[in-house]
Parts: structure tokens; sequence; C-alpha cells
């Protein structure tokens, strides 16, 4: 079992056949809500850029709908308009999971706080260590998520003081 994103069917697809994989949306918890995590990636132009014509001619090519589908099928990412889950190319099982999460409204997907300065920390090394303390018994579900909250809400403090 993986729990990973859509662009990982590239390399599981040249691996695996497809009657041997699918993808399965995340578990629902008790409140019959499940709060799946979502990567994405943005098209950005600096400010200090010196050729924003170009830059806004390719943020424009790569967001249009049909452009943008045929790059989400190269790179294995899914498409960033609604419905793309119609095109032929997404109506399979190793799809369906993700759509699933994206339009049943008992998903609430979520995006990291990468904003915050700590974020790196928190997540390669907060997140692992004490995972395995609480798998292994050492530590308890509870104290573990309290400490993660607080160690976010003292990082979501310092990052909103800068703003």
């Amino acid at each position: 079992m993986l729990d990973q994103d859509p662009d990982a069917l590239i390399a599981i697809k040249n691996s695996m056949a497809a009657d041997d994989f699918a993808v399965a949306p995340m578990p629902v918890g008790p409140s019959g809500k499940a709060f799946p995590t979502i990567g994405y990636t943005g098209w950005a132009m600096f400010k200090q850029g010196k050729q924003k014509d170009l830059c806004l001619a390719i943020i424009t090519f790569l967001s249009n709908k049909t452009n943008n589908l045929a790059w989400a099928k190269f790179v294995g990412t899914l498409p960033i308009y609604k419905g793309a889950e119609q095109d032929p190319f997404y109506q399979t099982p190793q799809f369906a999971g993700w759509f699933k999460e994206l339009n049943d409204p008992n998903y609430v997907p979520l995006t990291m706080p990468t904003h915050l300065k700590g974020w790196g920390y928190f997540n390669s090394v907060i997140v692992k260590e004490s995972s395995q303390e609480t798998l292994l018994g050492e530590n308890d579900t509870e104290d573990m998520v309290k400490d993660w909250a607080k160690y976010l809400t003292k990082e979501q403090k310092s990052w909103l003081a800068t703003q």
C-alpha cells in the first residue's frame, strides 16, 4: 500500500499491470469526514523578472483547459479544472480514489503549511520520530497530537508576527 501523489503512477505503470493496482480514497473518520492533504504546483512570475511577457505567455498557455489537460497527463498530475474525470484517460481505477476525494463533500482537502519557517524540520524530523515512537508504544496518540499542535501553533504565531 502506498500513500502517494498521482505522479507516482507513471513509475508504477512501468512496473505493474494496470489490473494489479488502483487508488482508493482515504478512509473517513468517525465524523464521516476525511481531510486528505493535497499537493499542488502553481505558476508564478517574479516581480523583478526581465521577461514578464514571456512568463505570462507560458502561464497562460499552461493554464488553458486543453493544454492543462495534456500537461497533466504528460507529467502525471491531476488537471486544475473540474470535470477532468470525464476524460477517458482518468476514467480508470488508478485515478478513481483521487477524484472521489475531490468531488465528495465528505473529503476536505488540506494543504500543508509550507509557509512556516519550521515546516521542513517538523515534516522531516518531528513527524517521523514521534510517529515511530507512537507506533512502538513509547508515546500515545493524544500526546503526539498535542506536541504537534504546540509546535505548529508556535510556528504559525511566529509567521503571523512577520506579516
